[in-house]
């Protein structure tokens, strides 16, 4: 799925790379969501408006109104595919139900933009990262924080995960660092130096074991989080690369920028 300037969003084919449905905003449409369970998408565009649509039909199954004109930074469904996180650039971000298209949970802690977040695999968890350089951790249920915040990165937090037995925390920042972060001890467990400059935005695998990440020079990099180091460079996008994921068996990278989107095969996991 993309979405792009031209105002629509699109469903793709990605075996064949064939335009599946074409979905119509009334204005540019900067992020895109699938669902879990395949049955719906999520999409948000300049307008304030976050639209939800029947995955197989292509039709609109209703909208959520942000707040005060606000600016959707992430779309991520719940793994029961019932609820929707929004983040905005306010300090706060909310949990919507899909069912009734109401707020159901409000996250209030954070000092500036939310710009990441995420669930853990349970549901019972949100992270969530933040232009105040903080990452932080919250019940789904109740909206409260848990404990304090994880602090050291030096700059906006842009990509956030739980590792998938939700003991450890990654995030990725305009500070060029990657780090991993001990759930239980609330302490910092790794600490990676890229060397990319402004980490831009990036995506980690279901595994928790490798990260792609979008650096300052338009590049895409894909890391080995075990080993702390790059595996490889992903090039032949002809202008900044806008958004990433990974396939859902992680043996494949999606990249959208310069007005395409380009499926790609990755090394297999180091043992």
């Amino acid at each position: 799925m993309s979405g792009g300037r031209d105002q629509t969003a699109r469903l793709w084919d990605a075996t064949t790379g064939k335009e599946l449905k074409r979905l119509p905003h009334a204005n540019q449409v900067h992020r895109v969501a699938f669902s879990p369970d395949g049955r719906l998408l999520a999409t948000a565009a300049f307008d304030a408006k976050v639209r939800i649509w029947d995955a197989v039909t292509g039709l609109p199954r209703g909208s959520l109104p942000l707040p005060r004109q606000q600016v959707a930074h992430d779309l991520v469904f719940s793994p029961d595919s019932h609820s929707l996180l929004v983040s905005c650039m306010a300090g706060s971000f909310s949990l919507w139900s899909l069912a009734t298209g109401r707020e159901i949970v409000r996250f209030d802690g954070h000092t500036d933009s939310v710009e990441c977040v995420a669930f853990s695999r349970n549901g019972r968890w949100v992270v969530s990262g933040s232009k105040d350089r903080t990452v932080r951790i919250w019940d789904a249920r109740t909206g409260k924080a848990r404990r304090k915040p994880f602090e050291g990165h030096t700059d906006r937090v842009t990509v956030v995960a739980f590792s998938p037995d939700g003991k450890q925390v990654f995030s990725a920042s305009f500070d060029g660092t990657l780090r991993t972060w001990d759930v239980a001890s609330d302490k910092e467990v790794a600490n990676v130096n890229t060397g990319l400059g402004f980490i831009l935005r990036g995506v980690f695998d279901a595994e928790g074991s490798r990260a792609l990440l979008v650096s300052t020079d338009g590049s895409v990099r894909l890391w080995d989080l075990k080993a702390g180091k790059e595996v490889c460079r992903i090039e032949g996008h002809t202008s900044p690369v806008l958004a990433l994921a990974f396939s859902a068996d992680g043996k494949r990278a999606v990249t959208a920028g310069d007005f395409t989107v380009r499926l790609w095969d990755l090394p297999p996991t180091s043992p």
